[in-house]
């Protein structure tokens, strides 16, 4: 695992809405911002002791005023009647765990923007022996194919077929799923 790119942290985990390992909402600091495919990361540490890094990238980014309750309300809030803040989130969806231990991160939790080796380790760029460059980022970083993936010499596994098993020891014949009978016909 990386260690922790020297950057100032961008948020923190909500706690206002669900944090999964497959995704969660983080709630942007003052003077900071994400955008779309932005990828970032942020460690879990774990009853045992034991570290997370979960990384991610950022499929969507929201605005709005805290305190308010119905849509007219901000032209009140602009005029200085109601008061309200403006509080800005960015939802990631969950890309690599490592090591592979999926859990969601906590509330609160400090969130970066990833950054060289681990931005290249949230989006599987330092597993790949084959590298094929397929443009740039909207920070100008560069994004890449896996070549092996492209021209076929990735291996791939064949796709499992159940196996046949005897219900029990009173019978032969196969059975291929529970669903299919919950008890045996003998």
């Amino acid at each position: 695992m990386p260690e922790a790119v020297d950057t100032p942290p961008v948020g923190r985990v909500l706690g206002t809405d669900d944090a999964t390992p497959l995704s969660f909402w983080v709630a942007l600091g003052p003077d900071q911002y994400l955008q779309l495919d932005d990828v970032v990361a942020l460690e879990r540490r774990l009853p045992d002791g034991d570290t997370v890094r979960i990384y991610g990238l950022v499929t969507e980014v929201r605005a709005r005023h805290e305190g308010a309750r119905f849509d007219s309300d901000v032209f009140l809030i602009e005029d200085g009647i109601l008061p309200a803040e403006v509080s800005q989130a960015a939802q990631v969806l969950a890309t690599r765990f490592e090591p592979e231990v999926f859990v969601p991160p906590l509330p609160g939790q400090v969130v970066y923007k990833a950054e060289g080796d681990e931005r290249d380790m949230a989006l599987y760029f330092d597993g790949m022996e084959k590298r094929l460059p397929a443009g740039l980022t909207r920070d100008d970083e560069p994004l890449y194919a896996n070549l092996e993936f492209l021209d076929g010499s990735l291996p791939v596994l064949p796709p499992r077929r159940p196996t046949p098993r005897s219900c029990c020891s009173a019978c032969s014949g196969p059975v291929f799923s529970a669903a299919r009978r919950s008890t045996p016909r003998h």
